[in-house]
């Protein structure tokens, strides 16, 4: 059974990367915004670009506007699958 969502309904997701000795990961949250602000060289005002809610979407959000240096390991995980995990061990 395939448990894994396309999006948040929150908008907010987890990145999973490696720590820069690539001896172990980090988590990093954050919220993918709804618009961005896009400044044109002859607008009139800031034009609103829509940020769509998907995993990709806060993939690329993640890496171009928040974290350029990051090494994202896997694909990021939704705040929602990420609170229902269970560890074993």
């Amino acid at each position: 059974m395939n448990t894994t969502k396309e999006f948040s309904p929150s908008r907010t997701y987890i990145a999973i990367c490696n720590k820069t000795n690539f001896e172990g990961y980090y988590l990093k949250e954050f919220v993918l915004p709804k618009t961005e602000d896009r400044d044109w060289p002859f607008a009139s005002s800031p034009e609103k670009i829509s940020i769509e809610n998907t995993r990709e979407m806060a993939s690329w959000y993640f890496l171009n506007r928040l974290n350029s240096t990051a090494c994202i390991e896997t694909v990021i995980l939704t705040k929602e699958e990420y609170n229902s995990l269970t560890i074993q061990g």
